[in-house]
C-alpha cells in the first residue's frame, strides 16, 4: 500500500497518489513519507526498529538495527530501502540533511541524535547533523555509528 506525504500539497480533484508532475500524493497510510514542496524532497519517515540505544561511540562496526549504521552501512541502508513505493532512496547531503532539520516538527520518527550525510571532508570524515540541536560537522570517522534519514528527489542521484 503506498504511503502518505506528509503535507504534500494535491488539488481536490486529483486521484490521491496520482498527479501530472509524478509528485507523489497522499492516498491511504500517513506515517512513512514527509514530503518538503521547497525543496521537492521526499524524506523517509517510518518507524525504528532499535530495541535498545546507545551512544554512538559504544558501537564499533554496525549494530544489528536498521536505523544505526556506520557510514557504509547508511548508504547500503538508503540504497536498499523500499519504502512508499518507492526504491530510489539515498543517503542526503549536508545541505539538504539541515534543511530536514528545520522540518523536524513534520517527522514522526526522529531521534534526538547524529544523523549521517553523505558529504565527506578532505580528511576522510563524514558530515553529520545533530537533530536536537541543529550542529553539523565532520568529526566522525566512518566506523563510528549514527544514525540514518534517507531522502528521494533533486539532488545527487542514487547510483546503484
Amino acid at each position: 500500500m503506498p504511503a502518505t506525504l506528509k503535507s504534500a500539497p494535491w488539488k481536490a480533484n486529483e486521484e490521491p497518489g496520482t498527479s501530472p508532475d509524478t509528485t507523489p500524493r497522499p492516498s491511504s497510510r500517513e506515517r512513512d513519507l514527509v514530503f518538503d514542496p521547497s525543496t521537492r524532497l521526499t524524506w523517509q519517515d517510518d518507524d525504528y526498529t532499535d530495541t535498545h540505544i546507545k551512544p554512538f561511540y559504544e558501537y564499533w562496526g554496525t549494530p544489528p538495527n536498521g536505523k544505526l549504521q556506520d557510514w557504509e552501512g547508511a548508504v547500503r541502508y538508503c540504497r536498499s530501502l523500499d519504502l512508499g513505493g518507492f526504491t530510489d532512496w539515498r543517503l542526503p547531503t549536508i545541505t539538504e540533511l539541515r534543511s530536514a532539520y528545520l522540518l523536524k516538527s513534520r517527522f514522526s520518527y526522529l531521534k534526538p541524535n547524529r544523523y549521517w550525510s553523505a558529504t565527506t571532508s578532505t580528511l576522510n570524515l563524514h558530515w553529520y547533523v545533530q537533530f536536537n540541536s541543529g550542529e553539523s560537522d565532520y568529526d566522525f570517522a566512518p566506523w563510528y555509528s549514527l544514525y540514518v534519514r534517507c531522502v528521494r528527489g533533486p539532488g545527487r542521484p542514487n547510483s546503484r
